[in-house]
């Protein structure tokens, strides 16, 4: 009986949270929509390089409307392939426009992710009361905000970091072939949706890793590999052949450089993107995008600067303690995360936040890790949280509705 009741809150609970959270996306969506409807309204918001915050929204948009794997898809060629047949079904079913509909599936996409989100966290790391005021701060991180609202790849690609890291924990007591396998194809499926996820093989090889059984431990990272390298490269060489490699090279060639690495200004900006604006946004009107100077607004606006407080204070105590009761997840994440961040550093540093809602979930599944294990009611606990979710609101949402588009 138990066991009944506790399936039907849980149901219950996870249908309101997507309902009002989809409600919420699509509202954004619909303030945004000239961004990814009028290519001008893009280009007078974001400069002369026509993008905001280095996201394609119209030619994604656009990828979203018809089936297509050129162009930017190439990056992301399961993208289109999976919100296309989407927006149609949508379009079909509501008996809307194509406009409407990407917004109804961009409004969906967004809502499964915060649902799945909280799903995942009251089932491996807190209560179901704690995890919703966690999903909803989540929810409200300016990189979410920002990127859940607008037509990115992103938003689906937290489907699949969700999704990959899900499956980590249900495997988290069976570090055989079989697991390695399974984590192996995930990161693969990941990778097609956005390739730098391929790394998140790091996360399964570093959580599987034994010590004292190195040479398992060395089997185990080699067959996870294998297996996440097939499954994302034969797709490539079936669909592209050998065109993709000029493509990588051209692009990798107009993007990335080594000596970004050796740069501290082009790393802070990364590392400030990834942890500090992903979160809590410094401007407090809707801009094309973020730099490093602009750290200074916190010092200049008293709700981000609480807001900023806030998080920082959250955020340490709960990875601390995380970090201080050994929890098994903190090495794999701080992997995966310093991983991205290399990568990003090199790749592209100047849309750094554009790539910064990535980190985002492993870092909040190893803060509410972090939270339980602290000896306090998940009551005070919660309010905690449900406070830094109202400031988010207060700063984060403010900017997104700065002005009308």
């Amino acid at each position: 009986m138990s066991l009944c009741k506790l399936s039907q809150s849980t149901l219950l609970i996870g249908a309101c949270w997507f309902l009002t959270s989809a409600v919420f996306y699509m509202l954004n969506l619909t303030q945004l929509a000239p961004l990814f409807f009028n290519d001008e309204a893009q280009v007078e918001l974001a400069g002369d390089d026509g993008s905001f915050f280095g996201a394609d929204t119209v030619e994604i948009a656009d990828a979203m409307r018809s089936l297509t794997i050129d162009g930017d898809m190439r990056k992301h060629p399961l993208f289109s392939v999976v919100t296309a047949p989407m927006v149609d079904a949508v379009g079909r079913l509501l008996r809307i426009g194509e406009n409407q509909s990407v917004i109804v599936t961009l409004g969906l996409i967004a809502a499964s992710n915060v649902t799945f989100a909280w799903w995942i966290l009251s089932r491996f790391a807190v209560s179901k009361t704690l995890a919703l005021a966690l999903c909803v701060t989540y929810g409200l991180m300016f990189s979410n905000l920002t990127f859940f609202s607008i037509p990115e790849t992103y938003s689906l690609s937290g489907l699949a970091i969700e999704a990959y890291l899900c499956l980590l924990l249900v495997l988290r007591n069976k570090r055989t072939g079989g697991s390695a396998v399974l984590l192996g194809m995930a990161a693969g499926f990941a990778g097609l949706l956005n390739p730098p996820l391929l790394s998140l093989s790091l996360m399964g090889i570093a959580y599987g890793w034994n010590r004292g059984k190195e040479k398992e431990g060395l089997r185990y990272g080699i067959l996870t590999l294998a297996v996440a390298s097939l499954v994302f490269g034969l797709p490539y060489a079936f669909i592209y052949g050998r065109s993709i490699l000029g493509f990588s090279r051209d692009y990798a060639n107009h993007y990335a450089s080594l000596s970004n690495l050796l740069e501290v200004k082009k790393v802070a900006s990364v590392a400030v993107s990834f942890f500090l604006f992903s979160v809590v946004s410094p401007v407090v009107s809707l801009a094309g995008n973020i730099s490093l100077h602009q750290i200074l607004g916190y010092v200049n606006h008293p709700i981000a600067a609480a807001t900023l407080l806030v998080y920082l204070v959250i955020g340490v105590v709960a990875i601390g303690q995380a970090i201080r009761r050994s929890d098994e997840l903190v090495l794999p994440i701080a992997i995966w995360a310093l991983t991205m961040l290399a990568f990003y550093v090199f790749f592209n540093p100047r849309e750094a936040f554009l790539y910064s809602s990535q980190v985002l979930f492993p870092l909040t599944i190893l803060t509410a890790r972090g939270l339980a294990k602290i000896h306090l009611a998940d009551r005070y606990k919660a309010g905690l949280v449900v406070s830094l979710s109202v400031l988010l609101g207060l700063n984060n949402v403010s900017v997104l509705y700065s002005q009308a588009l």
